[in-house]
């Protein structure tokens, strides 16, 4: 996973990259979508919201890690 900084790895022994530390990388991104579209990424998704529910969205992305929402 050259380019990407990997921040340790996850419970399946692989390594966790956290996509939003690379949100201004065009060709880190690209290369994320090439890896998960082949299967080699599995993608871990939280909770999917309606568009009603954004403002929650925001502030649950906005929060620290592991708090409560």
């Amino acid at each position: 996973m050259t380019g990407m900084q990997a921040v340790g790895f996850s419970e399946f022994g692989g390594p966790e990259v956290l996509v939003f530390r690379h949100l201004h990388e065009g060709g880190t991104l690209a290369r994320l979508a090439e890896l998960a579209d082949k299967g080699v990424l599995s993608l871990r998704v939280a909770d999917v919201l309606p568009a009603a529910r954004a403002a929650e969205a925001h502030r649950r992305f906005e929060a620290p890690c592991g708090s409560a929402f």
